[in-house]
């Protein structure tokens, strides 16, 4: 087996000493279990401008050891390819070790950097299909095409780890509230996430041809706010196979073929900045 030590926040943006807390959690972290380092952090809602996280990244211990530049892009296209988002857009982040002493700790990038997952019907074949076989007419299937190609995507970044492929997504889910003629799914939920946008993503082509490629060591990681709570996940509509970790609505989680994941040691900051928590988690496969 081997490990990836996975830290997740949705930060609600980057003022007010955000940045110190960050490393000061990734510092507490290593310190507090020792082993194995952080060796992934994924930012939600940083802001797209930049700001105390942008440099708390680019400068000093313990992000002296990660990739420079990190990468991060917005949680929407830039005007006007999703005419229809809702609010302005945030930035996520997303940095890894690659510079540790310990070379096993280090990963490795894959081929471009993080990109947004483009969950538009007119661009993916597999969620115009999804949305095809639902059978919807008139303005129920106006409402779930339009919340497709205009809602918060994820963000993917494919990375290498002594040997094996890591196929990362990071996510700030797309709120039931801001896309309710889309909410046309059975499921009733704790948390305030849109259910169709879940199946946007697993049945897209990008997702899938992932799934249906993985060689037998290899592993998929979500971490994010998915605005789900602990008992909305256990629902098979939302990434079934996968094992992993939450707090209030922060989630990490994780999937290899080999059969063998674990999703362990678990550590939530309680920050200043409520209302998401700093969740990391060691994951073994």
């Amino acid at each position: 087996m081997v490990d990836l030590r996975v830290m997740t926040w949705n930060s609600g943006g980057e003022a007010d000493g955000r940045g110190a807390t960050l490393v000061n959690s990734v510092q507490q972290t290593n310190l507090h279990f020792g082993g194995v380092p952080v060796q992934l952090v994924t930012i939600q809602e940083a802001n797209v401008g930049g700001g105390s996280i942008q440099a708390a990244l680019g400068n000093g211990p313990p992000f002296n050891t990660f990739v420079q530049p990190q990468g991060f892009c917005r949680e929407h296209l830039l005007p006007p390819a999703q005419p229809y988002r809702v609010g302005l857009s945030k930035a996520y982040r997303v940095s890894w070790l690659v510079n540790d002493p310990l070379m096993g700790n280090n990963l490795g990038p894959g081929a471009a950097g993080p990109g947004l997952v483009n969950l538009d019907p007119m661009v993916d074949a597999g969620v115009n299909a999804y949305i095809i076989n639902l059978n919807l007419v008139g303005h129920p299937n106006a409402a779930v095409r339009q919340a497709a190609g205009n809602m918060r995507w994820p963000v993917y970044q494919m990375l290498t780890y002594q040997g094996r492929v890591v196929h990362f997504f990071t996510w700030h889910a797309p709120l039931r509230n801001n896309w309710l003629g889309a909410d046309i799914l059975p499921v009733a939920l704790q948390g305030p996430a849109l259910p169709i946008a879940f199946e946007f993503l697993q049945n897209s082509t990008f997702y899938t041809q992932i799934i249906a490629n993985l060689n037998l060591n290899d592993a998929v990681v979500i971490a994010g706010d998915l605005n789900l709570s602990f008992n909305d996940i256990q629902n098979p509509l939302f990434f079934p196979n996968y094992t992993g970790v939450t707090e209030n609505l922060t989630h990490i989680l994780s999937f290899s073929p080999n059969g063998n994941t674990a999703v362990n040691q678990n550590l939530a900051h309680v920050t200043p900045f409520p209302p998401h928590t700093i969740l990391t988690a060691r994951i073994q496969w």
